[in-house]
């Protein structure tokens, strides 16, 4: 796939093969099938799409996006709803939990957000860093990978449900 876009941004593989690709500065998903035929599902009316993570069990695609600080869920025939907004400039990175559950990390402020399957969130952690660039679901809790003055990794929280706590990995 060669991408009218100059940035692609983020990529998530679907269990069947497919390949999605957000870009910039368009703000394009692209859906890439396992024979490199490739079509753009939806056009985003966002400069980037920063993250994409793919539920498993309902197939809707998650795009975490800037710089309006959005997560849209998209079907796999292409419609797309805001998810979920936030007061950040930008979604940089998406997890699923296996409940369900989506976690976004953001610009500006550093923060981790958990949101329900319904589109309910709250704000779990927030990073001394103002920037949380990646995310990783593990069985003893969610790690945040962060940038900017001082980069690290941090523990957001031990156990889905239990308070957030903060454990910093030079």
């Amino acid at each position: 796939y060669d991408s009218e876009d100059s940035q692609i941004l983020c990529l998530a593989l679907a269990p069947d093969g497919t390949l999605y690709a957000g870009t910039g500065p368009s703000g394009l998903i692209v859906r890439i099938d396992p024979k490199g035929n490739s079509k753009v599902i939806y056009d985003s009316p966002e400069l980037y799409v920063w993250s994409l993570t793919l539920d498993p069990k309902t197939h809707m695609l998650y795009a975490g996006t800037g710089p309006k600080g959005r997560i849209y869920q998209i079907s796999r025939q292409g419609k797309a709803n805001i998810f979920y907004t936030t007061k950040q400039e930008h979604i940089l990175a998406t997890a699923m939990g296996p409940d369900g559950t989506l976690y976004a990390g953001t610009d500006k402020s550093g923060l981790v957000y958990r949101i329900d399957s319904k589109g309910k969130g709250f704000v779990l952690f927030q990073a001394p860093q103002s920037e949380v660039r990646s995310l990783l679901i593990g069985q003893d809790g969610i790690y945040a990978g962060t940038s900017a003055t001082y980069a690290g990794v941090m523990q957001a929280a031990p156990t889905p449900g239990e308070r957030a706590s903060a454990t910093s990995y030079p």
